[in-house]
């Protein structure tokens, strides 16, 4: 049966209260035949949030991708968080 696993982490780390920065790389592995990009693939992201107030945030975050075949992936994103 296909399927996958990984193992990873991450570390934050709170700047001033209001301005937190992170970061984490992880292995994801299949189970079974190798696809389009192989057998397993090493991923690295980054990002930071932002608390202007109680109700307002702005977000960031973006991630890599390393195959161990085929092109690379990367992705980004960012938010601005109204909450009331």
């Amino acid at each position: 049966m296909t399927g996958t696993y990984g193992l990873g982490g991450q570390v934050t780390y709170a700047v001033t209260p209001d301005f937190t920065i992170g970061g984490g790389v992880a292995y994801v592995g299949a189970t079974d035949a190798a696809g389009l990009y192989g057998d397993n693939v090493i991923e690295i992201d980054a990002g930071f949030n932002y608390r202007v107030n109680a109700n307002l945030s702005f977000q960031f975050h973006a991630g890599y991708l390393f195959p161990d075949k085929g092109d690379s992936a990367y992705a980004a994103g960012w938010r601005a968080r109204y909450t009331f």
